[in-house]
């Protein structure tokens, strides 16, 4: 996270994270998913519980839903 700017909120300390793929024009963050895909696995096979909820999954993206509807209203602004 390189800027947080919410009001109300203060952004905790997160730990390092693996660094973004590098895909050219598109850095991402999948270079996490691998632990998510085996979080899913390991918790069908019954070797340990989910590490995440649909709620909270749903909230994700109801946040990146906000986030590009307030960059569209931005965007038409100019």
């Amino acid at each position: 996270v390189e800027v947080c700017n919410i009001e109300g909120y203060e952004m905790p300390e997160l730990a390092e994270a693996n660094p973004a793929n590098d895909y050219g024009p598109y850095k991402g963050s999948a270079a996490n998913h691998n632990y998510v895909i085996k979080n899913v696995i390991d918790t069908l096979k019954g070797r340990t519980t989910a590490t995440t909820n649909a709620l909270e999954g749903l909230k994700v993206v109801e946040i990146i839903e906000r986030i590009y509807t307030v960059r569209n209203e931005q965007l038409n602004l100019q």
